[in-house]
């Protein structure tokens, strides 16, 4: 396990709550190793634009720790862990994936907020399970922007024909392409394309999609979903 806590003072090792690394970009460069987990405690801002993660196997990252815990199981349920991009421009998505291993990859209990253009883009083929999951205020980027810059303002998953995405008891809220920005807004909370299976379980969509100027600060139309 890499673990990654807010404040931490240790050695910066990743290897406990104590020595934890308080950036994400440290957390998924160790990860590439022989680890397989990222444990996550209280809010991480991201000031860098993460690497892109090609994991070599199968990969959890977890959220919902305060940083005492030893398992999984000790969280407390309905805590959720935040990465926070701050509308950093240079932050344009929180996680970068690029998955041409195939392994499955899987985030839980976390809070993904305030991605430049979105919150995770997932390449490559392999699984992506998501569940209880908040995706808030991502995407907001201006100006004038590609297609694949405005896909997915949660997130985008480009699979393979054996892809199966799995998202439960997740809450999209305020993923939007601003009123700012030019050309059309494909999936305001999430993209996805090429994929064998889409399934989609008591999760919870709001104001996703479009920004209307006439309406004021929030997403009140658009495309919510895919």
């Amino acid at each position: 396990v890499v673990h990654v806590r807010e404040g931490a003072t240790g050695a910066a090792t990743g290897e406990n709550w104590t020595d934890a690394f308080t950036d994400l970009p440290s957390a998924l460069q160790a990860i590439q190793g022989e680890k397989d987990e990222i444990w996550i405690a209280g809010r991480i801002a991201l000031d860098a634009m993460p690497p892109t993660f090609s994991p070599s196997r199968p990969v959890t990252i977890r959220g919902g720790f305060t940083g005492v815990e030893e398992s999984p199981e000790m969280r407390t349920e309905g805590v959720v862990s935040t990465l926070d991009g701050c509308n950093n421009t240079f932050v344009t998505q929180l996680i970068d994936i690029n998955n041409a291993s195939g392994n499955t990859i899987t985030f839980e209990q976390l809070e993904l907020m305030h991605g430049y253009w979105r919150a995770i883009r997932k390449t490559g083929a392999g699984d992506l399970v998501v569940r209880n999951c908040r995706f808030v205020d991502n995407g907001w980027a201006s100006g004038s922007q590609s297609t694949q810059q405005q896909a997915g303002r949660g997130f985008l998953v480009i699979g393979g024909s054996g892809t199966t995405v799995t998202v439960s008891d997740c809450f999209f809220s305020g993923n939007c392409q601003t009123n700012s920005a030019s050309g059309d807004c494909y999936g305001g909370a999430i993209y996805a394309s090429t994929l064998k299976e889409l399934v989609i379980e008591n999760s919870r969509f709001e104001e996703n999609g479009l920004f209307l100027r006439t309406l004021g600060n929030a997403c009140k139309w658009g495309y919510t979903g895919t």
